[in-house]
């Protein structure tokens, strides 16, 4: 049997993620999900899609233009 690895605590702990909405979207097509303060929100629209209220953008899979989030792209954001 291989060793375990050791874990980020956090990644480990009971707390569950939140399914959550972007204002104006639609669960299907803009997911997202929090954790504590952060939140990860994926738009799989056609359209370009504003981001939540948010304090920092920690990682993005891509430029986000004007702030808003484009066509198959994803964002974790310090809430």
């Amino acid at each position: 049997m291989p060793p375990r690895r050791a874990c980020e605590p956090s990644w480990t702990s009971s707390r569950t993620t939140s399914p959550t909405s972007t204002p104006g979207s639609r669960r299907r097509s803009r997911p997202a999900f929090t954790r504590g303060d952060i939140a990860c929100v994926v738009n799989f629209g056609a359209e370009p899609a504003s981001l939540p209220q948010h304090s920092a953008v920690l990682l993005a899979s891509g430029d986000l233009p004007d702030g808003r989030l484009p066509t198959d792209t994803a964002v974790w954001l310090r809430l």
